[in-house]
């Protein structure tokens, strides 16, 4: 109900104009690996990335803000809080680790 009344309204298009794009950030100090995620995103996602690419972590709530989670397909089909807040389609999860892989490989 809330997303259906925040469309009605035109909020929900000016909340993903002001989160999108988002940026992805990549450090690297020494052997460690840094990414920055904006948003609140499942950390089935940031533990996928870390698994791939040993000595990464990945920090969630940094670069800016997105509205909302980004919530696994999983999560998505079981509703819940953090899947009827979210703005995000259930591959958005998947984009996000793709992309950070690539800047990750970027940097070997």
């Amino acid at each position: 109900m809330a997303l259906a009344r925040a469309a009605e309204t035109g909020r929900l298009e000016a909340a993903r104009k002001a989160c999108m794009p988002a940026e992805i950030q990549v450090i690297q100090v020494g052997p460690w690996r840094f990414v920055g995620w904006p948003g609140e995103v499942f950390v089935e996602y940031g533990l996928r990335v870390e698994r791939q690419v040993p000595q990464t972590f990945v920090i969630s709530l940094a670069n800016g803000e997105l509205r909302g989670y980004v919530a696994t397909p999983e999560a998505a089909r079981e509703g819940g809080y953090e899947a009827v807040y979210g703005l995000f389609a259930p591959e958005s999860g998947a984009i996000l680790v793709a992309r950070t892989l690539n800047l990750l490989s970027e940097m070997a």
